[in-house]
Formats: C-alpha cells, sequence, structure tokens
C-alpha cells in the first residue's frame, strides 16, 4: 500500500460536457489517469496513478489545453509501501482495518 505523507491529488479527467448538457442523472463520469511507475512502485507493477502535488493543482484544473509535461512518475522518496490483505479487492471491506499490514510469508 503506497502512502505519502503530504496532502496529494490523482489525476483524472471528467465529462464535463456530460455535466453541462443535463445528463448528471447518468452518474459522474471520470477516468484516472496513469503514467509510468516509479522506482517504488515498479516492484509491483508498471504503471501507476498520476499523483499531483498541491504545486501543480491550480494548473491542472486550469484550462490549459496540454498539462502533458504534469504526467510524470511521482518521487518515491516521500512514498513507503507494505502488504495488504487482498480484502482490498471487495468494495463491502470498507473499513480501515484493510490498510493494516499483513505477513507475506508463504507456506
Amino acid at each position: 500500500m503506497p502512502q505519502c505523507s503530504d496532502s496529494v491529488a490523482i489525476g483524472a479527467i471528467a465529462d464535463a460536457a456530460a455535466a453541462r448538457s443535463g445528463l448528471r442523472d447518468q452518474g459522474k463520469q471520470f477516468a484516472i489517469i496513469t503514467t509510468d511507475a516509479n522506482e517504488l512502485v515498479a516492484d509491483i507493477h508498471d504503471r501507476m496513478p498520476l499523483i499531483l502535488p498541491p504545486s501543480d493543482y491550480a494548473r491542472w484544473l486550469s484550462d490549459e489545453p496540454d498539462p502533458r509535461d504534469l504526467m510524470r512518475p511521482f518521487p518515491a522518496e516521500p512514498m513507503r509501501m507494505w502488504p495488504i490483505s487482498t480484502r482490498v479487492n471487495k468494495p463491502e471491506n470498507d473499513e480501515p482495518s484493510i490498510l493494516d499490514p499483513v505477513s507475506t510469508l508463504v507456506a
């Protein structure tokens, strides 16, 4: 489970046109942007969510047509990671304990 002690945001795109045209009853539609994995996450996957530091929030949310240079791996240094239970894969397991570290010993 990656964790960073500072505030960060996950980069995403949303269907603003649907919201403006009154399709709000269809539910909010968005997609999380991914980028190459940093050194920490690369041990488990080749991609990771686009993580934005507070200094990039305004630019990401602006009308700028091409913020592509913000789509880079978040630095590994402020992050840490530990194994968690596979219980996290079921939405009904919505409790803080699913983020508790678990043993990775295999019999």
